[in-house]
């Protein structure tokens, strides 16, 4: 994992992430976005940039999805 991923995300990130300066707002497009963040006391999200790189509930894709079936012919 490179250092990007286990970075925070300041608030020009998130605003350049969001599109949003208010905090609630941010919250609410990175929960639409499956981006899986923290609210911290002062109301802005906490999150990392793996998270942004891997949302919730998206499945990494295989560059060859037949590896990913077990093969029982061979059996």
């Amino acid at each position: 994992m490179s250092v990007h991923n286990q970075r925070f995300l300041t608030p020009d990130d998130l605003y350049q992430l969001t599109g949003y300066r208010r905090p609630s707002l941010q919250c609410k497009a990175l929960k639409d976005s499956g981006v899986f963040f923290v609210p911290r006391k002062d109301g802005r999200p906490g999150t990392t940039w793996a998270h942004v790189d891997n949302p919730l509930g998206m499945k990494p894709v295989s560059a060859n999805p037949e590896e990913e079936e077990p093969n029982f012919k061979d059996m």
